[in-house]
């Protein structure tokens, strides 16, 4: 196959697995489901949010102050991706499937919130 016939199969694929708006939506509030019943945590809340230029996303909270960690959103191809401002964790990352997400950023959270609990430890032993 010569690049532009992989090019061609591609956008096929992509166009196969392409999802109508209302289908991220509904794939997004299943998605915030999964992430609760897979992370388990007491330090992070997982909530959706529909922001009309965005689309729907699920905003990455510290349950004990008004920290935002990051951004999920469930592409219309079926990626899932975390968007993050913050020092502790990646700025963007993209995933291919839920499977491997999970895998992933259960990593970086861990170790974001290990860096960033440490950090305010120690500023408030700070004079």
């Amino acid at each position: 196959m010569s690049f532009d016939d992989d090019v061609d199969v591609l956008k096929k694929k992509f166009r196969d697995s392409r999802m109508e708006p209302e289908q991220v939506i509904v794939a997004t509030r299943e998605f915030e489901d999964r992430l609760e019943e897979k992370i388990k945590s007491k330090r992070l809340k997982f909530e959706y949010e529909f922001d009309d230029e965005e689309g729907p996303r699920i905003v990455v909270l510290y349950a004990d102050a008004p920290f935002h960690i990051g951004t999920i959103f469930v592409q219309g191809n079926g990626t899932i991706a975390f968007a993050s401002e913050s020092e502790y964790f990646p700025p963007l990352v993209a995933y291919e499937s839920e499977e491997e997400f999970f895998k992933e950023a259960c990593e970086f959270l861990k170790e974001g919130l290990a860096g960033f609990e440490l950090d305010e430890e120690e500023d408030s032993y700070e004079v």
